[in-house]
């Protein structure tokens, strides 16, 4: 038995039934015990992912051994598999006893087992994470002072120490689970926004720990200065799920007020100004420039790699190169200039005094020079470059913030020309940038006033040749420029914040007419709807619900739903969307990959055969080189056989011709979808291609 295998206990004769799933390649390993006592006696003894309990036998043995085993072992899925003339009340018994699922002995298929695999697999993740996660907090804990206390993000609930609720006054109750703000509030006013400042840049990921020194107002109604530190317990996506802290006496109330006013404006991390310094001094340099001859630039500066560092390394790591990046910028530039960081991994330099921007581009020179020397970790050494973005100040910006963002934009045209460059912002960047503000309004009127439409794009048995499901692809009836596609207003949505509030009503519309088809044909074809979903949509706490609602509102059966997510959202982090992933799985939602090998995420091959994935979708890059030249095919054949060795189905996408065809059919590819099938088309015509098939 492997590592990855799920151990699962089946109860009964071994010679009654064998499931079909087993020794098909999904990881199982069976055991077969017969008569309750001894049943329990192996799960006493023994450790199993789930339990298959045959109800087929007399009388409702099977039913009070499943209840026995929900009391006992609540954690344990155990399914009822169900004779074939199991009645009704069997079944409904069995779901209020809160089994896993009622499943019929002839329907242990392959599916069967699939879908059960998704759901040990993300419920396994999720106890790992939850012991890593009760061990981190567990070493915390140990660190803190007396006067200590705990917050559970997720419950919401503040759990201060028996030493510190006396200190503070509290009641049993109010120290015991009490609403956070019972602390903040008997935090002093002023101190007040630089503490959960603090606090929420730690959550952010900033740094290591949070620390403070502030007013805390105690039992008596004194305020003593405090110094406050302490860390977040995070879950194996790096999500914070709790926050420790504890106080110790500070007494020295004049380096506390230093210290808060420097805090106030510095950067915990690096000490560098933060945003808040950085727009005043950008300020003052905007207000007094009408009546100085030199000009000022500023400098927007975004790391290259630098994501790859902390997935590799981990955040302590990336704290170090992003620490040693700004002592490198400050060697940069002169003693009248401003470095900055804003957050993450995105810096700012103010250069003042300078008559032509070619003083400023000689900086972005300097500063692209100096990081081009490793950073040492350890005994590893990583490399990171950075895109800068200049934009040149008096050339119309009137604010602080609207030169930053000329910046920005500058910045992000040097990261699409190739990165480790730097671009200076010009007249046609700012005819970009108000274009952009304005397709950002109008997206989000014709949200309102129903100009976007979903387009169906037919995927195709390739055996067959017949219609066996559709992508859902939305499109923006623009009442000026027409009919757009999604790459002319999709990149606005994300600015916007627009995309899962997009996301989502493409899934209740598409869900809707899909259903729509199945109800007015009946008998007719049974279609799939594959709707993209962004990993942002689908790690949204209760997506989940959201789905569930859809699916009941509009009565699509979940099986037929397939949530697309780009394998780069999804791969780069596994852990992070374990708990989506068992929701879906739970509610029968079919999960695929698309533009499965597009990103560098693909190569996590072992993270792939962990997560409840049902399909890939192969990159249409692939599929183009399919046809040119004996490479190509080599490479859809060998993805097309990783899938199906983990049971998934495939699917090629952008097929342009016939020869393409020809060859994704000898690799035994399923299905495929593209121009030599149909691009996508309005509902009519999707209606029309289903009416040809149900009539033939």
């Amino acid at each position: 038995m492997g590592d990855g295998d799920f151990r699962i206990l089946v109860t009964g004769d071994p010679g009654a039934w064998t499931p079909p799933g087993a020794g098909a390649g999904v990881s199982f390993v069976f055991e077969w015990v017969a008569g309750r006592g001894r049943v329990l006696a192996a799960l006493r003894r023994d450790r199993y992912d789930a339990v298959l309990v045959d109800a087929a036998g007399p009388g409702s043995e099977g039913l009070d051994l499943a209840r026995r085993i929900r009391r006992r072992y609540p954690a344990l899925p155990v399914v009822m598999v169900l004779g074939p003339e199991a009645p009704g009340p069997l079944q409904e018994a069995a779901e209020a006893a809160g089994v896993l699922e009622c499943v019929a002995a002839g329907a242990l298929d392959r599916a069967f087992f699939r879908r059960l695999r998704g759901v040990l697999a993300a419920l396994r993740a999720g106890r790992e994470g939850a012991r890593a996660m009760a061990a981190r907090c567990e070493a915390l804990a140990r660190c803190l002072p007396p006067e200590s206390w705990e917050w559970d993000l997720a419950a919401g609930t503040f759990t201060c120490s028996p030493a510190l609720g006396t200190a503070l006054g509290l009641g049993r109750g109010e120290a015991a689970a009490g609403d956070p703000e019972a602390f903040f509030a008997r935090v002093h006013p002023d101190d007040r926004p630089r503490l959960e400042a603090r606090i929420g840049m730690h959550l952010e990921g900033g740094n290591e720990c949070w620390e403070c020194d502030f007013r805390l107002r105690q039992a008596d109604g004194a305020y003593r200065w405090v110094k406050g530190r302490g860390a977040a317990v995070r879950d194996g996506a790096g999500c914070p799920v709790r926050l420790l802290g504890g106080h110790e006496d500070h007494s020295t109330r004049e380096s506390a007020g230093a210290e808060a006013v420097r805090a106030a404006f510095h950067d915990p991390l690096t000490d560098l100004p933060n945003r808040v310094l950085f727009l005043d001094r950008l300020g003052q340099c905007l207000r007094s420039a009408p009546r100085r001859r030199r000009r000022f630039a500023v400098l927007f500066l975004d790391l290259d790699g630098f994501k790859q560092v902390n997935d590799t390394f981990g955040h302590p790591a990336g704290d170090r190169v992003l620490r040693e990046v700004g002592r490198r910028l400050l060697q940069c530039v002169r003693p009248g200039d401003t470095v900055a960081r804003l957050g993450g991994d995105e810096f700012t330099v103010l250069v003042d005094g300078i008559r032509h921007i070619r003083d400023a581009t000689r900086v972005a020179e300097r500063i692209q020079r100096a990081l081009e020397a490793p950073f040492p970790l350890g005994d590893r050494r990583v490399r990171v470059s950075a895109s800068i973005g200049i934009a040149f100040g008096g050339q119309g910006a009137a604010r602080a913030e609207d030169l930053i963002r000329d910046a920005d934009m500058a910045m992000y045209r040097a990261k699409s020309l190739g990165k480790s460059r730097h671009e200076v912002f010009d007249v046609q960047l700012h005819a970009l940038a108000a274009e952009s503000e304005r397709i950002e309004a109008q997206l989000r009127r014709a949200v309102e006033a129903g100009e976007l439409q979903v387009f169906y794009q037919p995927i195709v048995t390739l055996r067959t040749g017949r219609v066996s499901g559709f992508e859902a692809l939305v499109r923006w009836r623009h009442p000026e420029r027409g009919l757009l596609e999604p790459e002319a207003f999709l990149p606005a949505a994300e600015r916007a914040g627009l995309m899962e509030r997009l996301d989502l009503w493409v899934l209740r519309e598409a869900s809707r007419q899909v259903h729509d088809w199945h109800r007015r044909m009946n008998g007719g074809p049974r279609l799939f709807l594959g709707v993209n979903i962004g990993g942002g949509t689908l790690s949204r706490p209760g997506f989940g619900g959201e789905v569930r609602r859809v699916l009941a509102d509009t009565g699509l059966e979940p099986c037929r739903l397939r949530l697309e997510i780009a394998d780069r959202s999804l791969l780069s982090d596994p852990a992070a969307l374990a708990g989506a992933l068992l929701d879906l799985a739970a509610l029968d939602v079919q999960v695929g990959i698309d533009d499965f090998g597009a990103g560098d995420a693909s190569l996590s091959l072992a993270a792939l055969d962990r997560l409840p994935i049902h399909s890939l979708k192969i990159d249409p890059t692939f599929i183009r080189r399919v046809g040119e030249g004996d490479a190509g095919l080599e490479i859809a054949h060998a993805i097309v056989t990783l899938a199906h060795n983990l049971d998934m189905d495939v699917t090629a996408e952008g097929i342009e011709s016939e020869a393409q065809l020809v060859h994704l059919r000898t690799v035994e590819c399923d299905y495929g979808q593209g121009a030599v099938f149909s691009m996508p088309i309005e509902a009519a015509a999707a209606e029309g291609l289903i009416a040809d098939r149900f009539r033939g």
